[in-house]
């Protein structure tokens, strides 16, 4: 059965991870612990981020855990309630940060725009909220490509549960086995595996797609291969 939509992962598969996200990460943590250093390696220990680098590691919270899980760690550092108004805090300042630091891959946008004109629908599928991704693929030009955008938040709950790809499918009317979910990290592929959805991953995340062989229906290094993917089997 040809696929018919394409639910893509944001952060390291549309969006550069490392570029985005790095710096980003460390000015919110300099801002949760106002200028504490010694908290500030505290959150970076949890979330294996490289204090002299500022390079996030591939086995990171911030590879694939929702904002909101993320959020309920670092509260314990900073001996705060993970209550919504800490979580609020924390997808506020990542939307700043991250509209600050945003990289897109040079190969997403003409990837996007080949793929609409060949009639596929698009969407997101986040652990990143919905705000923030809604705010960054507006602030990309982006957003005109997107049949949906959803986030942890979103209702639906995160990866890698099915939940996401399951209201795709109810959005668009089409069947599991017509959606395509692409992603970078093993929460991605399970999403879509969880939902009886087609699966692709992509090698541009910080983890290198170093778990997805074997998990995923195809593994391709750039996006700019996913057309012509597309066109083999099982996917047409």
């Amino acid at each position: 059965m040809n696929v018919k939509a394409i639910l893509f992962d944001k952060d390291g598969t549309l969006i550069d991870f490392h570029a985005t996200w790095d710096r980003a990460t460390f000015d919110v943590f300099e801002h949760l612990a106002k200028g504490d250093m010694d908290l500030v390696a505290k959150l970076a220990e949890i979330s294996d981020l490289d204090m002299e680098t500022k390079a996030i590691g591939a086995n990171s919270i911030l590879v694939a855990e929702s904002s909101e899980e993320i959020g309920r760690r670092w509260a314990t550092v900073l001996s705060r309630e993970a209550d919504q108004d800490f979580l609020d805090e924390v997808d506020v300042l990542y939307g700043r940060f991250g509209e600050k630091y945003l990289t897109s891959f040079p190969s997403t946008q003409g990837v996007l725009k080949s793929l609409q004109e060949h009639g596929y629908l698009l969407g997101i599928a986040t652990n990143d909220s919905e705000r923030n991704a809604v705010t960054q693929m507006d602030n990309l030009g982006w957003h005109k490509y997107f049949t949906a955008i959803y986030g942890y938040d979103s209702g639906h709950g995160e990866k890698p549960g099915p939940g996401m790809v399951n209201a795709f499918c109810e959005l668009t009317g089409f069947k599991p086995e017509e959606i395509l979910m692409v992603g970078d990290t093993l929460h991605d592929i399970s999403a879509g595996t969880n939902a009886g959805a087609l699966t692709i991953g992509v090698t541009t995340g910080p983890a290198k797609g170093a778990d997805l062989p074997g998990k995923a229906h195809a593994i391709i290094d750039d996006l700019d291969e996913l057309l012509h993917v597309l066109q083999q089997s099982p996917f047409c």
